[in-house]
């Protein structure tokens, strides 16, 4: 009698360990998608930004260089706080794999973006004060 009780217990926690790796699955590929989704806008964010579709390699701030295709790929290189080793993040159409979304993630969680949005202030005034210069010379 216990070896029939035995194999039960083994369907019902091989049944229950099943619906547990669906249920996990399932989350992990609803977070994944989202994750992707949130990095194709900002890199689009930072392509639109920038201007460097079409490869052309754009300096950002913390030692970091973006690139953007219009096939939505992207490469973030550079190095992430508090350590010396360059990481390059291939964020490509169909290969955005998790190390590289967590790794993008991890840089933009440690204050990249107050550093971006730093470079973009800074860069836009000297715009404004140049086409200032400019319009000044031209009125005349």
């Amino acid at each position: 009698m216990k070896i029939e009780k035995s194999k039960k217990n083994k369907g019902k926690s091989l049944r229950n360990n099943v619906a547990r790796l669906e249920r996990a699955g399932l989350e992990y590929s609803v977070w994944i998608e989202k994750l992707r989704k949130a990095v194709d806008e900002l890199a689009l964010f930072l392509d639109k930004t920038y201007g460097s579709l079409g490869g052309t390699e754009i300096n950002l701030p913390g030692s970091f260089t973006f690139q953007s295709w219009p096939s939505h790929e992207y490469n973030l290189t550079g190095y992430m706080r508090g350590s010396h080793d360059v990481i390059e993040i291939l964020l490509t159409k169909n290969t955005k794999d998790s190390e590289s979304l967590l790794k993008f993630a991890a840089v933009i969680a440690g204050g990249w973006l107050d550093e971006v949005a730093l470079h973009i202030e800074r860069q836009t005034e000297k715009f404004r004060e140049a086409a200032e210069g400019i319009e000044r010379l031209t009125a005349k």
